[in-house]
């Protein structure tokens, strides 16, 4: 071949090789481009704790991780979660796009939701989130100064102060005495307290050397601030006593009595005479409990624990000797436990008058013989159907309970299984009346105009408006009969009771300077005069007298004129309740009786009449009124929320004619109650204190005659 013609055809074969990818990437149409790829990022959310009624956003990032268009969107479907703003997307290769969840919880409590996506191979994510409500956190120590005075160095003296939950959320802390020579003593110093419960403690002084000493207590609450104490250390010229052991543990008692000894000493260079008390049914103390010593003797003392109920038991020993302090005990009483009882408590909730609901519990034998007894309550109020049952071992039983609303209050009852065995649930039924008309509540927790925070005393005016102390907004709010907000009067602090005369004057105590301050209707202060901050009741006569109950020596009641002048003390007796009658007869409500005094002397102690179950010794006085029947209203509470919280009417001779109210924040029901005050209309005014609210109640409210449940 010539070789022009090879070198032609050898050119040829060159360019065809040269176009062939060419060729191939146009001619084959089914090859598909590289896919679409979704990315999700975060893989899920976690809002955490969020307030109820506001929102939290968080952001979701779609990313298009392949070579082709990424089209779709993201749905939820959830009441508290939305999606904010577009929730489409169109992504090339390599691009991203942001989408916000946004989460708005209504209440408290946990949500989550599912967030979903259309576009293939997004798969979904998870949110979820914790709304919370509103929480208020507040809180009184009283006193505020303790002065234990001269105590000798080689001795020691205890003085107590109680701390109270005066907000609507638990609170828990540790109370600290920072200072050598002060130190809190009992009960131990942390504590965790409901709205409304309080913690009393012990801050014992014992000097190391002669001088004067102070210390700050840290209540470790920022609203509550400290306890301030002071004393002075002496030579060894006075006289106090120690116990030892410090406290007696009985342990558990299976049948019949336990008993336990105590020494108590004299550690002074003095004798000391006197006696120790002890006042709970199930614990008594053997012997004479007189006390006479001679320095540094000391003598023994036995005390006897004889249960009657099942569960714990704690008790008090105190002495009458200065600076002997107290002696705490406690024990319990039941067999080892053979079984398992679920629930523990029965809580049937609020009922009212005339219902009846049931609960049933669940009693398992965990041990190796046959459990057997007899199902029944101690208290009425409480059924139990087909009560009987025999265990053998790893059998169970469903046992059902029916509370019934017999009358107004709270029941709980410790139900008996018929066993040492097993201990029983706790029952518990809180009943309410039905509310009559005329009632009337209004506030909530804040500080707007008709708000409250840790609202206090209450009192009517004559021309029918309504005085609220706002303790801890510092100020006096004044309403409408009707609960119509009129005016705000500031410049207090921590204003608690308030009175109103007749002449259209308004009398408050100022916590937080001792001062009873005189106002018009108007808010105009038009006096004031200083009675110390351990002032607690407050009241005022037809002739415009003002009588404040006084904590401090010397304690008592004291009477004033309306221009603060001092015209006598009428009694050493104090209370957080004072009310005046027509006559002149003072009214005064403690926490362990009413006493009525006439011409500055007690004519009348009235104690509880609520029975051994509720004595008044065991709860607290909030308030004291009266009305224009004669009849005496007073509000009570009790740090145990198995009682209750209400508001008792007791005729002029002392006699409970009708009770009403709970424990709870349903209407009609209160948390804390304070102050009370009667219009002239009969419409009856009270302070729902931990609820910041003011209830109004009808006439018919309360005019029941004499009460159902104590005659």
């Amino acid at each position: 071949m010539p070789v022009r013609k090879i070198a032609a055809r050898a050119t040829l074969l060159t360019l065809l090789l040269g176009l062939l990818p060419l060729i191939n990437s146009c001619g084959d149409s089914t090859t598909q481009p590289n896919p679409a790829v979704c990315e999700i990022t975060p893989a899920s959310l976690d809002f955490s704790i969020v307030l109820a009624g506001s929102s939290s956003d968080r952001q979701i990032t779609v990313r298009n991780t392949g070579g082709s268009r990424l089209e779709g969107a993201a749905r939820v479907t959830s009441a508290v979660f939305h999606l904010v703003g577009d929730t489409t997307f169109s992504l090339d290769a390599g691009r991203s796009a942001v989408l916000t969840l946004r989460y708005s919880p209504a209440a408290a409590g946990s949500d989550s939701c599912v967030v979903s996506f259309t576009a293939a191979g997004c798969g979904s994510l998870r949110a979820r989130g914790t709304g919370t409500v509103v929480a208020q956190t507040s809180c009184r120590v009283r006193p505020a100064q303790i002065d234990f005075g001269p105590v000798p160095t080689t001795g020691f003296s205890d003085r107590t102060f109680t701390l109270a939950n005066t907000g609507n959320v638990r609170i828990t802390g540790m109370v600290q005495a920072n200072c050598a020579w002060f130190q809190v003593v009992s009960p131990p110093s942390g504590y965790d307290l409901a709205p409304g419960d309080s913690a009393t403690f012990t801050v014992r002084f014992r000097p190391g050397s002669v001088g004067a000493q102070s210390c700050s207590i840290s209540t470790g609450q920022n609203g509550c601030g400290s306890v301030l104490v002071s004393g002075t250390g002496s030579s060894n010229s006075g006289a106090v006593c120690q116990f030892d052991p410090a406290s007696l543990d009985f342990g558990r008692v299976t049948g019949g009595s336990q008993d336990r000894t105590f020494t108590l000493a004299n550690n002074s260079e003095l004798p000391i005479t006197g006696s120790i008390q002890l006042s709970c049914p199930d614990f008594s103390l053997l012997g004479a409990g007189s006390v006479s010593l001679a320095a540094h003797q000391s003598a023994s003392y036995t005390v006897r624990f004889h249960p009657a109920v099942y569960g714990t038991e704690t008790c008090m020993l105190s002495a009458t000797i200065a600076g002997c302090g107290t002696l705490p005990m406690s024990g319990s009483y039941g067999g080892l436990n053979s079984c398992d009882v679920a629930p523990t408590d029965l809580d049937y909730g609020l009922l009212t008058t005339g219902q009846s609901r049931e609960l049933t519990f669940r009693i398992l034998n965990t041990s190796v013989q046959v459990v057997a007894g007899v199902v029944s309550s101690p208290e009425a109020g409480f059924t139990v159907e087909n009560p009987t049952y025999s265990l053998a071992p790893g059998a169970q039983v469903t046992i059902r309970v029916t509370a019934h609303a017999l009358g107004a209050g709270t029941r709980t009852a410790q139900l008996d299984l018929g066993t040492t065995a097993c201990f029983g649930p706790r029952a518990r039924v809180r009943v309410s009346e039905p509310l009559a008309p005329g009632y009337l509540k209004w506030g909530s927790l804040g500080s707007a105009d008709g708000q409250f925070s840790s609202p206090s005393g209450v009192a009517v005016g004559v021309d029918g408006s309504v005085y609220v102390t706002d303790e801890h907004n510092d100020r006096v709010q004044k309403f409408g009969a009707d609960g119509v907000f009129q005016a705000s009067f500031t410049g207090f602090h921590g204003p608690a009771g308030i009175a109103a005369d007749k002449l259209g004057d308004i009398f408050v105590k100022d916590s937080g300077t001792g001062m009873i301050l005189r106002m018009n209707s108007s808010g105009a202060v038009l006096g004031s005069w200083q009675v110390g901050i351990y002032s607690t009741g407050l009241a005022s006569d037809d002739s415009g007298n003002v009588y404040v109950a006084i904590d401090a020596a010397p304690a008592g009641v004291y009477k004033y004129t309306r221009e603060g002048v001092l015209t006598g003390r009428l009694t050493g007796q104090t209370g957080a309740g004072l009310g005046v009658d027509g006559a002149g007869d003072v009214y005064i409500g403690a926490a362990e009786a009413v006493y009525r005094l006439h011409a500055g002397s007690v004519i009348a102690t009235w104690p509880s009449p609520l029975g051994p179950n509720l004595p008044y010794n065991q709860s607290s006085l909030g308030g004291l009124a009266l009305d224009g029947a004669g009849n005496v209203l007073v509000t009570r509470y009790t740090n145990d929320t198995g009682v209750a919280a209400e508001v008792e009417v007791l005729e002029s001779h002392g006699i409970l004619v009708h009770r009403f109210g709970v424990q709870g924040s349903e209407d009609g029901a209160f948390y804390y109650p304070t102050g009370i005050a009667v219009s002239p209309s009969g419409y009856v005014y009270v302070v729902d204190r931990a609820n910041h609210r003011i209830q109004r109640f009808g006439p018919g409210q309360y005019s029941k005659g004499r009460s159902t449940l104590h005659p």
